[in-house]
């Protein structure tokens, strides 16, 4: 046992659970580990698997379908998406329509910059089996990079580039391939791509915003390490404090655009310590392959690093189950399949399906709400709670929702929900404070809107409804006792 290291884990799972009280948010921190849970059960699965034989079937038929859908949505979708939003007048629905005509292309995934990661790691596999591969099946893995770079491409973006550049040269050269005759046609291509993609965005990579906001969301980041160094803020309740510490002047953002610095700023330096230490003393246990039939799953586990150091990496699904898939085949162990490890893995499987479903729902809510189609909204909001009842921004919604249409009792239980899975929820607390004017509780009104502007220093609407309260106790115009 002390050889392993594995005593270890008893103080990191005592801080760990420390963690979580501290935070006071059970149910976020419930998700975030589910999640990280999973991504680990899937590697002790997989590395118990040999996936040389599956991979490449697996692959076609992944990239394929993707590919075709970023087309389809590029050209066929977005269209139709845009003629059905230019009947909302709503900020929301103009916000969409604004992230469509960009062209960005994300097929299934949340974000442009996800997708992008992904259509870089399918490149990476592709470019293998192209090299591998003789006869037809070259021509079928050619026209596969051909579609593959081509969604890259509609992405637009600049990590994307960054992510492609580094994988391709980190194959080549552990594979034994690269030399100065590759090494010139592929960085004269990678230019190629950064020069097309920064003309598509000329206007943003003139201001270089998507430099300014990863400088200021790490900045962020580490006002909320040293606000709570030892124990951090609490795991998956990043997005909920990061408010409390950005200043008027800087790029907002729920993420920190760092994994390591938000996962250090959540859980605090002490549970990373105990788990780095973990890490290092099973290292022993773990045999790599040898480099160079290796060489597409490290090109692999390089862009994901990459990809980890300029955004969030692993806390996307896909990402984090990209880098196990790859490490685990790095890492990969003789011997018969260990389904044992899918046991624990199923139930979380479960949670995570009804947690994405949930999301799904809620912007559905979120979007008939803005057109004011309330009891549609209501029922996808009640539906998303349906799938996940710890879904603070769907107890939200609803309290919205029951706001507008005047059924105070119920918008006030709503968002008394709300705040009791998320505290710290600066729009639950600015959402309360209007339930209790509109219920005459003024002083309740007055503290719940000081909560909501001090939580998000600088956000004008807040702000403005704090001052009103106060301008009307300063005046006496309200009783300052309920």
């Amino acid at each position: 046992m002390h050889k392993s290291g594995w005593y270890l884990a008893v103080p990191a799972a005592f801080l760990f659970v420390l963690n979580i009280s501290l935070a006071g948010t059970l149910p976020p921190a419930l998700l975030t580990a589910a999640h990280f849970a999973l991504l680990f059960f899937i590697f002790l699965f997989f590395r118990t698997i040999d996936l040389r034989r599956i991979l490449p079937i697996g692959i076609a038929a992944i990239s394929g379908l993707l590919f075709t859908y970023g087309f389809l949505q590029k050209f066929w979708l977005f269209p139709r998406y845009l003629e059905w939003i230019r009947d909302g007048e709503d900020l929301l629905s103009r916000s969409i329509a604004i992230r469509i005509q960009s062209g960005r292309i994300f097929t299934i995934f949340a974000l442009p910059t996800l997708y992008a990661i992904v259509c870089a790691v399918l490149i990476i596999y592709i470019l293998h089996f192209l090299i591998r591969h003789r006869g037809k099946a070259r021509w079928a893995w050619g026209g596969l990079l051909v579609a593959g770079l081509a969604n890259l491409l509609l992405t637009q973006s600049f990590g994307g580039v960054v992510y492609l550049a580094a994988g391709v040269l980190t194959y080549l050269l552990f594979s034994g391939i690269l030399s100065l005759r590759i090494l010139a046609p592929a960085l004269m291509t990678i230019s190629l791509f950064l020069f097309v993609i920064t003309g598509l965005r000329f206007t943003e990579a003139r201001r270089l915003d998507p430099v300014r906001l990863r400088l200021s969301n790490w900045q962020q980041a580490v006002r909320l390490v040293q606000s709570s160094p030892l124990f951090g803020i609490g795991l998956g309740n990043y997005a909920s404090e990061v408010s409390t510490v950005t200043r008027g002047n800087e790029a907002r953002s729920i993420y920190a655009h760092n994994a390591l610095l938000q996962e250090v700023a959540e859980t605090g330096l002490l549970f990373n310590l105990f788990l780095v230490t973990i890490l290092w003393r099973y290292r022993r246990r773990l045999r790599p392959m040898t480099v160079r039939p290796a060489a597409h799953h490290l090109a692999v586990f390089i862009i994901l690093i990459v990809y980890n150091l300029i955004d969030i990496g692993i806390y996307f699904f896909a990402a984090g189950f990209l880098l196990v898939t790859a490490l685990s085949q790095v890492y990969r162990r003789d011997g018969p399949p260990r389904t044992r490890w899918l046991i624990p893995a199923l139930p979380l499987v479960v949670i995570l399906i009804a947690g994405a479903l949930s999301r799904d729902t809620l912007q559905e809510g979120r979007i008939l709400l803005a057109r004011q189609r309330f009891p549609e909204a209501t029922a996808s909001f009640t539906r998303s709670l349906g799938w996940n009842p710890w879904n603070s921004a769907a107890h939200m919604g609803l309290g919205m929702c029951h706001l507008l249409n005047h059924r105070l009792p119920a918008a006030r239980l709503a968002v008394d929900r709300a705040l009791s899975i998320q505290p710290g929820a600066p729009y639950g607390h600015f959402l309360m404070s209007r339930i209790r004017f509109a219920q005459e509780r003024y002083q309740d009104a007055l503290f719940h809107a000081d909560r909501a502007a001090l939580r998000r220093p600088g956000h004008a609407p807040y702000i403005r409804w704090a001052t009103f309260l106060e301008s009307l106790f300063a005046n006496e115009n309200l009783s300052t006792t309920d």
